[in-house]
């Protein structure tokens, strides 16, 4: 199989809406603030407009993109999304978790008003441009039916670390993401969507 034969068989089993999304992750690396740590502060063109849709999805699932972002705040800090760090807290007295919860608060907090400086401010465990496009594709991007060699294809397209990826790393790193992401939803009590229908 081509390598042009390959893209077509990855870009039909991932959701437009991930897809999308992924290819302006790769932008605001390349061409916008995040590569140097910040917050992207001029719309890239076509960026407004998927910020609209994002929302307007978000909505509909009962939830709001300040909510998903600090979802994956949680998740990028701790491997866990909030939900499951607030269960042992209303358990009972938990200080060390609280922290936990606060620092990302915090760090929010900054990104909400422009101020944040992620190299400062939010030091993370493992490469975020990885994480980010392992855990959205994960949640709903259809990331899972992908062989492992169309798993490192899609990243060495779109991932912004533009280097050449691989194929085991990429393997453990989804099934660590998809085994922890189903965990931490079951620990917080909520439920995960299937993913929708990839496109023909």
């Amino acid at each position: 199989m081509s390598p042009a034969e390959r893209q077509e068989s990855w870009r039909r089993k991932l959701t437009p809406y991930f897809l999308e999304g992924a290819w302006l992750w790769k932008r605001m690396w390349d061409e916008g603030g995040r590569k140097h740590g910040v917050v992207q502060e001029k719309h890239l063109p076509g960026s407004r407009a998927f910020f609209k849709k994002v929302s307007a999805r978000l909505k509909q699932q009962g939830m709001s993109l300040p909510q998903a972002v600090f979802d994956y705040l949680c998740w990028l800090k701790w491997r866990k999304l909030p939900q499951e760090l607030l269960r042992p807290m209303a358990a009972g007295y938990d200080l060390e978790t609280f922290d936990k919860l606060a620092h990302v608060a915090r760090v929010f907090y900054k990104w909400h008003y422009g101020k944040i400086d992620y190299r400062r401010d939010f030091r993370v465990k493992g490469d975020e441009r990885h994480v980010f496009l392992m855990y959205s594709g994960v949640a709903e991007g259809g990331i899972e039916r992908l062989t492992e060699r169309e798993l490192a294809d899609f990243f060495d397209a779109v991932c912004p670390c533009n280097e050449p990826h691989s194929e085991d790393a990429l393997k453990k790193l989804r099934e660590r993401t998809r085994r922890k992401l189903l965990l931490s939803v079951k620990a917080g009590g909520r439920k995960i969507r299937p993913t929708p229908g990839a496109h023909a």
